[in-house]
């Protein structure tokens, strides 16, 4: 059984000093990934798309209600003011059963972050373990960028009475407090999972590979966020 990882406000620092990501990246993804505020808590998110003068962020579907009301997008430029409110957020598509997805559709109005793409079908990490990177928020304070290492791929049944399952990523560290729905990195910069429970002091990613199949589902009209297959 998945605990979810509790939203406190915990004082961090906006990028990691040294590491072989350069800053000017880190501070893009941090751009790129908004906190995200409901009448149910914080949260994080991260922009995937952008088209139609709409922006679509990623979160975990137990970050924000079904009906949208009371959410508001902070970015670290909008800080402390929300960048969007409710009336211009909608929550166009929900994955709640085993993988914990949402998709947000926002105007992008006179504020326009950055966006993180999806990595390409199979680049993913097929080794373990490897060195990762995550962006997220705790409550009250602006996203941050911080280093992780992905220990093995885990296929989990989120909830004892799911006949389903579905594959994580196991981390080595906890999800950070505040950080669910915010988005794994691989070291290219590149999207490969969403951050959405701690279990055993290991903290949970729903992996790529779900991402890119729930974004298919139905009539595959989001699925032009996910990127052609490339070897």
């Amino acid at each position: 059984m998945f605990a979810l990882a509790l939203l406190l406000p915990i004082p961090e620092m906006p990028i990691i000093a040294a590491s072989s990501f350069p800053v000017k990246q880190q501070w893009n993804a941090i751009e790129a990934c908004p906190v995200i505020q409901t009448t149910k808590g914080n949260g994080s998110g991260v922009v995937i798309g952008k088209r139609g003068g709409f922006l679509y962020v990623l979160t975990a579907a137990h970050v924000v209600p079904f009906d949208a009301a009371g959410i508001e997008f902070y970015t670290r430029d909008s800080w402390p003011k929300p960048a969007w409110r409710a009336e211009e957020a909608r929550v166009v598509q929900k994955w709640p059963n085993d993988v914990d997805l949402a998709l947000v559709r926002c105007q992008v109005g006179s504020r326009d972050p950055g966006l993180l793409s999806l990595a390409a079908p199979r680049q993913r990490p097929k080794e373990f373990p490897v060195s990762t990177y995550t962006v997220g928020a705790a409550r009250g304070i602006a996203p941050t960028f911080e280093i992780d290492s992905v220990l093995a791929k885990r296929l989990v049944r989120t909830k004892l009475e799911s006949p389903g399952v579905t594959f994580f990523w196991e981390m080595e560290r906890r999800s950070r407090p505040g950080r669910s729905g915010g988005p794994l990195l691989d070291p290219q910069g590149n999207v490969i999972g969403i951050c959405a429970a701690t279990q055993g002091g290991r903290g949970y990613y729903v992996h790529l590979d779900e991402i890119q199949a729930a974004l298919k589902r139905g009539s595959g009209e989001y699925s032009w966020m996910v990127p052609a297959h490339r070897e």
